[in-house]
């Protein structure tokens, strides 16, 4: 091989290494009995509400299957988010949507991707989790 080839190998060799992997449709949520909200507070993840009323189930539900398409697995990791909604099926866990500041997260069929969004789709979702945007305020438990 020449060295210009040998070159060029290398770089798109590094070129497929360091991009994201697409990640193909997310199958639709369905008959979702319950929602954990949960918040990453002082760096821990926190269960700070169950959504179990079935309407507000339902928009939430709705809005994350308006968003099935799109996400990928970034080559850098996918990021973490700061509040996120787990659906349950009766007992059965079927995954989790969280949200960044710039971003959404998901854990669905046994993998983990991300997908950009924008500020006000950010706070619609925190909004339907009934999350403010600004801060998350949990009442301390005295003893």
């Amino acid at each position: 091989m020449t060295r210009p080839s040998v070159a060029v190998t290398v770089f798109l060799a590094v070129l497929g290494s360091a991009c994201n992997r697409a990640v193909p449709a997310y199958p639709a949520l369905a008959g979702i009995t319950r929602i954990d909200v949960r918040a990453r507070l002082s760096g821990r993840d926190t269960t700070i509400a169950s959504i179990a009323n079935p309407d507000s189930i339902a928009r939430v539900t709705d809005f994350v299957n308006t968003r099935r398409e799109g996400w990928e697995v970034p080559w850098s990791g996918v990021p973490v988010p700061m509040t996120t909604a787990e659906f349950y099926r009766g007992g059965e866990f079927l995954g989790h949507v969280g949200a960044g500041a710039t971003f959404f997260e998901t854990q669905r069929r046994d993998d983990f991707a991300s997908r950009p969004a924008t500020g006000e789709e950010v706070a619609a979702f925190n909004a339907l989790l009934g999350i403010g945007t600004k801060v998350v305020v949990v009442p301390v438990k005295h003893p």
